[in-house]
């Protein structure tokens, strides 16, 4: 079928500071655009301010609001919760929902479409009305993922044990559901085996720029280790914490000339109270120079789902990286070959310092690093497996009509 009509339902946003999961909505967007006609569908449980909508509407020819509202009959007691955990449905998973409106809007919308492609699942647990034959859901994050992760990093057993019931809940939860759609978009190969019971699952990979940097960039000499990430969000928060509590003063005792450099809104939230060579500078529009002054960048992430965005950044940039194994997860990487993996804060530390210590090895990681962002991490690259999925789904709809 030549363009089809494409309803793109997202938490579209035009924050400056954009974060993997709006990076990742936006690029998708621009490759739906290049197949079909599309008709943007702003949806999330935040303010939907005037300048996102203009925004939208500087990307998108046709662009609609659909606000998400928290569901006011939640419940709390032990009866609603089993339901909502039981339920085969999709209702009331993120206790969200919109105006008999506004569900009205999208029904309209959806008669006219031949392929309606959902960004997570907050959206369509808040519809619950969904032509399920012609819809694809993109599982930017995967929620069971993000309850075990945090149980594997849980030192309390209590803690552990009961994040572990969420996640396995969770998990039966999303291959339910995902059964439901025509399709569903994962970021990593790792993720589509995690999700293998579907029949029709597509790897649709994060990314990263890739013009309008130093692509020829020279190693720095400044021993400045950084990390870039919204800082109001948890996993990073902890990352940050844990590398400064854990990490830092091992460093320090080899480099003592060694800065660290944060970058990122909500940096408040870092504990730097009695620690020297740390450096919070904030939100930077445009931190090119700043990055390119790093030695290496880490990516001390313990939990979280889908993909970080930062390690194609770091590769994109051509600095050396090291990463935690949860950090650099869903990436097709090998330790020692694009990145340093550790997890332990004495292997963390060892790998920070042996690459000061040796800039000529970070200069051959970041060339291995960025050959492997060329073949597969830019967002370029991520067009032609949307439109691969889009191809399936509306060609395999037009068969059977």
């Amino acid at each position: 079928m030549n363009n089809p009509n494409i309803l793109y339902l997202a938490p579209y946003q035009s924050d400056n500071e954009q974060f993997g999961a709006q990076m990742r909505g936006y690029h998708i967007g621009q490759a739906l655009k290049r197949v079909g006609n599309v008709t943007l569908i702003i949806s999330r449980d935040s303010e939907i301010m005037e300048k996102d909508i203009k925004f939208a509407k500087n990307h998108f020819d046709k662009v609609s609001i659909l606000p998400l509202i928290l569901n006011k009959k939640k419940g709390n007691n032990f009866t609603e919760y089993i339901k909502r955990n039981l339920s085969s449905g999709i209702q009331n998973y993120y206790e969200l929902n919109c105006s008999v409106e506004n569900k009205r809007l999208y029904l309209e919308l959806s008669k006219s479409c031949d392929l309606i492609w959902f960004f997570g699942l907050k959206i369509p647990s808040a519809l619950n009305q969904i032509n399920y034959k012609k819809s694809f859901i993109d599982m930017d994050d995967i929620q069971s993922q993000i309850y075990l992760q945090k149980a594997l990093s849980k030192k309390n057993c209590l803690n552990s044990i009961k994040l572990r019931i969420q996640a396995a809940i969770w998990k039966k939860k999303e291959i339910r559901i995902t059964k439901k759609f025509a399709g569903v978009g994962v970021c990593s190969e790792a993720d589509k085996k995690y999700l293998k019971s579907h029949r029709s699952i597509f790897v649709i990979k994060n990314g990263f720029e890739r013009s309008g940097f130093n692509n020829e960039r020279t190693r720095s000499f400044q021993n400045r280790i950084g990390f870039i990430g919204l800082l109001e969000y948890t996993p990073n928060i902890e990352g940050v914490n844990w590398f400064l509590e854990h990490v830092w003063n091992i460093i320090l005792r080899e480099c003592p000339r060694a800065r660290f450099r944060v970058i990122g809104a909500g940096g408040d939230k870092i504990k730097i109270d009695g620690i020297r060579g740390v450096d919070i500078l904030g939100y930077i529009k445009n931190p090119s120079d700043e990055l390119d002054s790093w030695s290496l960048m880490i990516v001390p992430i313990f939990s979280g789902g889908g993909t970080r965005i930062k390690i194609a950044e770091a590769f994109s940039r051509k600095c050396p990286v090291v990463s935690t194994k949860i950090g650099a997860y869903g990436y097709n990487i090998s330790d020692g070959r694009e990145i340093l993996i550790a997890s332990s804060p004495e292997e963390f530390a060892k790998n920070c310092i042996y690459l000061l210590k040796n800039p000529n090895e970070g200069i051959r990681l970041a060339a291995a690093a960025w050959n492997k962002f060329l073949e597969e991490y830019t967002w370029e690259s991520i067009y032609g497996q949307v439109e691969g999925a889009v191809a399936s789904i509306v060609g395999g709809n037009s068969r059977k009509r």
